[in-house]
């Protein structure tokens, strides 16, 4: 029976990290750190979403960034129906530092999930049977961001930064039908330190390559995960512990017109194995104004 449970604590850490990290769709994670006012429509699978992004660029060197997306997640032990997740972020990079600047960002995310599915598998005396139920779940994050911003040429842009956040899930109650075993409410949180490079190039006959590189730590984890089980009472949740993880991005597009484009991108998260490895793909129209 603990087994069992240690799944479902660790299937939900794993949505946390991989849905966190997944949301590259509708943030800027796919983009270079300085660009003209743009907006963004875009559809992956790995899971399924679709969603629109933008950002306005000031001449005082202040870019609004937001974002907005629905869709599937799917990965092991936990499928997360019509989820969607909006963001916001504010990024200023001092114009007159020239092309080698510095810049500060702040942000965040919110995100809710009506429909829930959770599995797990258990010893239940005659053989190994599978529980199965349903709960709503919700996600938010905040970060703040500081880096440097380098225009190498006209054609290449390098970014790089640190980031500090916490990203956070909560779960209602979640009850398996029929035997009415594990009711509980949920609560996961990280603090989480990133460091990233991102680097942009456009080549000749109006192609253009994207690669993003991050790693992840988490320094702290909040786990409430109380749960009672008919028939043994109250059964206690392992921690999951510290986790680290890489996140990549590479796009490659080509421009339809002076103000259009359309990319193919691939993003993935590679960690251990309760955070899992997964790959999305997609594709990005972009219009520039």
């Amino acid at each position: 029976m603990e087994g069992s449970v240690a799944q479902l604590s660790q299937a939900r850490v794993r949505l946390l990290v991989q849905g966190a990290g997944f949301v590259s769709d509708i943030t800027d994670d796919l983009d270079r750190f300085s660009a003209p006012s743009q907006l963004h429509a875009v559809a992956e699978v790995g899971s399924a979403s679709a969603g629109v992004r933008g950002r306005v660029s000031l001449d005082d060197g202040v870019t609004l960034l937001g974002g907005f997306s629905g869709g599937r997640e799917d990965y092991q032990n936990i499928v997360a129906e019509t989820d969607f997740n909006g963001t916001l972020a504010i990024r200023y990079a001092p114009p007159g530092f020239g092309p080698s600047r510095p810049f500060v960002e702040v942000g965040g995310l919110i995100g809710h999930a009506n429909d829930l599915t959770m599995r797990r598998t258990y010893a239940n005396g005659v053989g190994t049977a599978v529980g199965e139920g349903s709960a709503a779940y919700s996600n938010s994050a905040v970060w703040g961001r500081a880096g440097w911003i380098w225009d190498t040429r006209q054609d290449d842009q390098i970014g790089v930064y640190g980031e500090y956040g916490q990203i956070r899930q909560s779960i209602g109650a979640y009850l398996e039908p029929i035997s009415n075993i594990d009711p509980f409410e949920a609560l996961v949180g990280m603090n989480v330190g990133k460091v990233g490079v991102r680097w942009d190039h456009d080549f000749a006959h109006s192609w253009e390559a994207f690669v993003g590189l991050t790693v992840a730590h988490a320094f702290s984890q909040e786990q409430l995960l109380p749960v009672d089980v008919d028939g043994f009472g109250p059964v206690a949740a392992p921690g999951v512990g510290q986790q680290t993880w890489g996140e990549y991005r590479v796009r490659v597009g080509h421009s339809l017109s002076a103000n259009a484009s359309l990319s193919l991108f691939v993003s993935g998260i590679a960690g251990s194995s309760l955070v899992g490895d997964n790959t999305h793909v997609g594709v990005d129209y972009r219009a520039t104004f």
